[in-house]
C-alpha cells in the first residue's frame, strides 16, 4: 500500500514559454492540479491556486466582470481594484469533461488546456482563457491587468506572446514586464494595472505665419449722427509707398507623426500651411526661407482671399465735371466733390465721393461705392460689385452685388441688393424711411418705416431674385399650354390618358390612308409628351431653387408700415390695406406671415 500521500503528477502538455529554469521549476511546483468543481459537462481545475477554490457561481461573475472592464473606454482602477480572477499558464489543465473550448483553451483527450497566459473565464458553459491586457480605444497605451494574488511562474516571454495575439508592437516596455513578472513569481505583486506598452503621440508643427505690415483698411469716413458722413480729417493719400516692405510669410514647421500601441501611424494634426499669394503690383523675395511682399507702386493695400495686391488711387480734387471729363480707371478713385449731371465715374476697385452722384450722372465701383451725400434723379444709375454706403437715394437706380446701406431714407428709388438694403434712423421728416419706388434683396429689407402717411405705392421684394418669378410666370403657362395641347391631341384618338399600347394598336387595326394620318399624330404626341416632360422638370426645378432662395428672407419695420406697401417673399404676395406697427414678414412652412 501506499503511504497514503497523493503522488505529483506531471502535465504531459507543452511547456511554458521562455528559458528560465526557476520558472519552469515554479510552474511544476504549482501545477498540482487542486480538486476540481462541476461547472456544467466539465469539471474545473484550479492548478494555481493551491488549497483554494472560486465557486462555479463566483467565476461566472468574475468572468463577466472582467469582460466589461477589457471593453471599458476607461480604466477603471476603482473596480479594478477589487476583482480577483484566477491565472493560468500555458499548457496547464483547467478543466476535465466534455464540451466546446473557448478562446485560448484546447480540448483533447478529456482535458482543457491553457494555450496561453491569461486569466480563466467561465461565460455560456465555455472555458477559455481571456488576455490579461487592457488597451484603450485610442490605442495609445497597454496595461497589465494583475488580478491574482498567489505566485504564478509567469515568464517575460508569456506576456510578450499576449501583446503579439493582441497587436501590440509599439513601445513595449520590456523593463517593466520583467520585474513584475519577477515580483508574481515570489507572490509579491500588486493586484491593479502595470503600464507595458505606450504608443507615441504626434507632435504638432507650426502653423505658417502670415505677418500684414500695413493697415489694409482705408477709412471712409466718420458717421454723423444725421446720417451723413464726415470726410473732413480723412487722408486719402496712398498708405503704401513704392518699394515698402507689406507682409512677410514665415514657412510652417513640420509635425512629427505618432505611431499607437499597434504601429498605426497618426498623422500630425492641424492645417500647417496655407499660402499668400502676391496679386497686382507686389514682388516677392525670398531670404533665409522668408517670403518678402514687396510694393511696386504706391497706392492702396488690399487683401482677397489668400492674395495680397497694391491697388493704384486716383484722387480727384473738386468732382468729375467737365474739368476732368468721364473716369474710367484700373484701380481706385477717391472724388472730392460731387459727380455732376452726365458724367461717368467707373473704376476696377473702390469708389469714394464725398459730396453727391447728382441727375443724371452714372457710377461704376468694381468693388465698394461710399458717397457722402445722396444719390438723387430718376436717370441716375449707381452700381457696385460690392456694397453701397450713402446717406440716401431720391428716384435714382442702385444696384449693389451686397448691401445697400443708406442712413437717412429712399423715396422713389429703384433699390435691388445682393444680400440687404439697410435703412437707418435718420433726422429730418422721411429719416428712417423707405417710401415708393421698389426694392429688391436676396436677403432682407431692414428699415424704421414702410411706405408713407400719404398712402405712397411701395413695393418690397425679399428672398428671390425678380428674374427668377418672372421664369417660373412664364413655364407655368407653358406647362399649361403644353397640357391643352396634350388634351387636344389625346381627344383625337379617344383617349383621356397617354396609352402607347392602345395607341399602337389603333395604327395596327387602322387602313390605307387612316393609318398614316394616326400614325402622323402618333409622332406629334410624343413630341408634345416630351416638351411636357421637359417643362415640368424645369418648373420643379426652379420652384426648388426659389424655396431655397427664400430662405431666412424677410422684410421688416422696426416702427411702421403704412398702407399701400406691397410686399413679396418669393411667390407669396401681400398688400397692406391697414397700417400695422412693427412687422416682420417671414415665410413660415409655405406661408407668410407677419409678427
Amino acid at each position: 500500500m501506499g503511504s497514503g500521500k497523493r503522488k505529483k503528477k506531471k502535465r504531459s502538455g507543452p511547456a511554458p514559454r521562455g528559458d528560465s529554469a526557476d520558472a519552469l521549476q515554479e510552474m511544476e511546483a504549482l501545477t498540482d492540479e487542486s480538486p476540481g468543481e462541476a461547472g456544467g459537462p466539465f469539471e474545473l481545475v484550479w492548478p494555481s491556486w493551491r488549497g483554494k477554490r472560486m465557486g462555479v457561481e463566483e467565476l461566472r461573475r468574475a468572468s463577466a466582470e472582467l469582460c466589461e472592464l477589457l471593453k471599458g473606454e476607461v480604466l477603471d482602477r476603482e473596480r479594478l481594484a477589487g476583482l480577483r480572477v484566477p491565472a493560468v499558464m500555458p499548457g496547464e489543465v483547467v478543466g476535465r469533461g466534455s464540451g466546446e473550448p473557448g478562446e485560448q483553451v484546447a480540448f483533447a483527450d478529456g482535458e482543457f488546456r491553457a494555450k496561453g497566459y491569461g486569466y480563466l473565464c467561465l461565460e455560456e458553459e465555455q472555458l477559455s482563457v481571456a488576455a490579461p491586457v487592457w488597451i484603450d480605444p485610442r490605442g495609445m497605451e497597454a496595461h497589465w491587468l494583475l488580478l491574482d494574488e498567489e505566485p504564478q511562474p509567469v515568464t517575460t516571454e508569456m506576456v510578450l506572446a499576449r501583446l503579439e495575439d493582441l497587436g501590440v508592437v509599439e513601445g513595449v516596455e520590456e523593463d517593466v514586464i520583467v520585474a513584475v513578472c519577477a515580483r508574481a513569481r515570489m507572490g509579491e505583486q500588486t493586484c491593479g494595472a502595470e503600464r507595458i506598452a505606450a504608443g507615441v503621440f504626434p507632435e504638432d508643427g507650426e502653423e505658417v505665419r502670415i505677418e500684414i505690415l500695413v493697415d489694409s483698411q482705408q477709412t471712409a469716413g466718420e458717421k454723423r449722427e444725421d446720417g451723413s458722413i464726415d470726410f473732413k480729417e480723412v487722408n486719402f493719400a496712398s498708405n503704401v509707398r513704392q518699394g515698402q516692405l507689406i507682409a512677410r510669410r514665415i514657412p510652417p514647421v513640420p509635425g512629427i507623426p505618432g505611431r499607437d500601441v499597434r504601429g498605426g501611424a497618426l498623422a500630425a494634426v492641424g492645417e500647417l500651411d496655407r499660402p499668400l499669394k502676391s496679386g497686382e503690383n507686389v514682388e516677392v523675395r525670398r531670404e533665409e526661407g522668408i517670403e518678402l511682399f514687396y510694393a511696386t507702386v504706391s497706392g492702396a493695400l488690399r487683401e482677397h482671399g489668400d492674395e495680397i495686391g497694391v491697388t493704384k488711387l486716383l484722387r480727384i480734387q473738386g468732382g468729375v465735371d467737365f474739368k476732368t471729363g468721364n473716369l474710367d480707371f484700373d484701380g481706385e478713385i477717391c472724388v472730392e466733390g460731387s459727380v455732376v449731371q452726365g458724367f461717368l465715374a467707373k473704376a476696377t476697385g473702390d469708389i469714394t465721393i464725398t459730396d453727391t452722384v447728382e441727375p443724371g450722372a452714372t457710377v461704376v465701383a468694381g468693388r465698394n461705392l461710399t458717397v457722402g451725400r445722396g444719390i438723387v434723379g430718376r436717370k441716375t444709375r449707381v452700381t457696385a460689385e460690392g456694397n453701397v454706403r450713402a446717406q440716401f437715394v431720391q428716384e435714382g437706380t442702385v444696384a449693389a452685388g451686397r448691401d445697400i446701406l443708406l442712413g437717412s431714407y429712399a423715396y422713389q428709388a429703384r433699390l435691388r441688393a445682393g444680400r440687404r438694403v439697410v435703412v437707418s434712423r435718420g433726422e429730418g421728416k422721411r429719416g428712417g424711411s423707405l417710401a415708393g419706388g421698389q426694392t429688391w434683396a436676396q436677403s432682407a429689407i431692414e428699415v424704421c418705416f414702410l411706405g408713407s402717411e400719404n398712402h405712397t405705392p411701395t413695393v418690397l421684394m425679399a428672398g428671390v431674385n425678380p428674374q427668377h418669378i418672372r421664369k417660373l410666370d412664364g413655364l407655368k403657362e407653358n406647362v399649361d399650354a403644353s397640357f391643352m395641347q396634350l388634351r387636344r391631341l389625346l381627344s383625337q384618338f379617344g383617349l383621356a390618358r397617354v396609352d402607347v399600347a392602345q395607341i399602337k394598336n389603333m395604327i395596327a387595326a387602322a387602313i390605307g390612308p387612316r393609318r398614316k394620318l394616326l400614325a402622323g399624330k402618333a409622332q406629334k404626341l410624343g413630341q408634345v409628351v416630351q416638351v411636357y416632360q421637359k417643362l415640368l422638370v424645369a418648373r420643379q426645378q426652379l420652384e426648388k431653387q426659389i424655396t431655397e432662395e427664400m430662405q431666412g428672407a424677410e422684410v421688416r419695420a422696426h416702427d411702421q408700415a403704412f398702407p399701400g406697401v406691397f410686399i413679396q417673399l418669393g411667390e407669396h404676395r401681400r398688400k397692406l390695406t391697414d397700417g400695422v406697427a412693427s412687422p416682420r414678414f417671414r415665410v413660415v412652412e409655405g406661408h407668410l406671415v407677419e409678427r
